[in-house]
Order: C-alpha cells, then structure tokens, then sequence
C-alpha cells in the first residue's frame, strides 16, 4: 500500500533530524581541532596562508567549496548551522545543483563555474525529463500484463515535491564513498541515455510473487533489503553504516590526519 504525502513527510522529517543531528556531532569534534590548528614551527606556511588551510581541511570532510571558500573560519558551518545544512548535504539529502555565473580557480589556475542550487522551474523542468525517460524504458522493457499500468513512482514524484533531488544517506561526505551509498541519484551527472540504461524489468513473473508494484531496495556485498514504503525505507537507511561513520571521526581526530601533507 502507498504511503500518503503526510507519512512520507514526517519519515523525511525524521531522516532530516537524525542525520543532520549525526553531522553536527561529527563536525563539533573535527572542527575545533582544524579552527584551532597552527603549523608547526619549522613549517613553512606563511601567516596568510593558516586560514585558507584551515578551510581547505574542512573542505575535505565536506566537499563543496563553493560555500567553504565563502566562509572566513570553519566554526562558521556551527554558528550558522541551519542556513547551511541543506547547502552542504549534512542531513542526507541530495539536492540538484548547476553552474553558476560566479567562477573559481583551481590549484592548476583553471577557472570552473562555481555550482548553485537549482530554481523550482529547471528541477521540474529536468525531473520531468527524468520521469519521461524511465517511464519510456519501463513500457518497452516491462512484461505486456504491466505494460497498461507501469508508471513512475508516486512517492518519488511526493519526495521531489518535499525538496529531494537524491539520498546520500548518513556521513560526512569524505567517508561516504567508502561505506555509505546514494539510494536514489535522481539525474546525477549522468546523461539521460544513461538513465535509461538503469532501467530494469523482470522478465519472468513466478505465480506465487506478489503484484506488480513499486519496491525499494538497498543492496551490498553482505546482502540486500527491500521495502515496500519510503518511509519504511527512510527509517533503515538514516543508520546505513553509521557504526563506520563515527568511527572515522574519532579516528580522524587529530591535526595528523586533518592536515595531511600537500593539502596547501
């Protein structure tokens, strides 16, 4: 059975609070110790540059330097915590984001637009595009008895209309590529040719399975869960890994680890 919009809102609300809550633990252990770092004294960091390697520090945890190079100091991400949350994905939410008119320079001095988030106009725009794409690939790919009736999934199309353009799930980002996973990446980088070629059908229904109806899975190397809501989904996945995840903050607490060599 489908879940109605108010039951998804407040499994979303909760996968909110519990990850962004996880963020801010990690992020008040970690960030004093970069907030307070200096080089060493025979270092050869200049004055001028101790606070540009502090917030490339907290860049790394985070990975989005179009806000940390905005910030003068790392404990500005706690100061201003509920501004910046939702800017810098700290409760488990992936929003769509495109080049802005603003540019940086990398270390190579080649300039890139710096990403902003994406207006309500483009994400539909390119939400619908992604909708269009999956359906076309489900009606050529389903089995004829599903073919009348496959569509997109009403409580996607609910999560985007509540602000989600992805599910990162649990972690500062630097760790999430090793332990957590994107459950959903909507369009992501890729093109929607791409997408279509994600999409997946069973080619044979076993008399005994259940009928035709949107599931939702999360899969590893140990195994596999399936669910037959988003919130059920939602509240497995804001505790995916999280054992690993705090156990990368306590042993990325020291200066050694935060300011590696070549970070400058």
């Amino acid at each position: 059975m489908l879940s109605t919009r108010e039951e998804i809102k407040s499994a979303l609300d909760a996968y909110h609070s519990y990850i962004a809550a996880n963020s801010r633990r990690a992020l008040e252990t970690l960030i004093p110790i970069i907030a307070n770092w200096v080089p060493a004294e025979d270092d050869d960091t200049t004055e001028k540059e101790v606070p540009l390697l502090r917030l490339k520090s907290l860049n790394r945890l985070v990975d989005y330097r179009p806000v940390i190079r905005r910030l003068s100091d790392p404990t500005e991400v706690l100061t201003r915590w509920d501004e910046l949350v939702p800017l810098l994905e700290l409760d488990g939410v992936r929003r769509f984001r495109l080049p802005g008119l603003d540019e940086e320079e990398d270390e190579d001095g080649v300039r890139h637009p710096l990403a902003v988030l994406a207006d309500q106009e483009y994400r539909e725009l390119k939400f619908n595009e992604y909708i269009a794409v999956v359906e076309a690939a489900l009606k050529d790919r389903v089995l004829e008895e599903a073919r009348g009736t496959v569509a997109f999934p009403e409580e996607l199309r609910i999560l985007f209309e509540l602000g989600v353009d992805g599910l990162n799930g649990i972690g500062l980002q630097i760790w999430r590529g090793m332990f957590g996973c994107a459950f959903w990446d909507g369009l992501g980088q890729g093109n929607l040719e791409d997408v279509a070629s994600r999409v997946q059908v069973p080619d044979t229904k076993i008399e005994d399975e259940k009928q035709f109806a949107w599931r939702y899975t999360t899969g590893s190397e140990y195994g596999g869960q399936i669910f037959d809501t988003i919130p059920q989904l939602l509240d497995y996945y804001q505790g995916y890994e999280q054992y690993s995840m705090d156990y990368y903050v306590g042993d990325y607490a020291n200066e050694e680890d935060l300011f590696p060599p070549g970070l400058l």
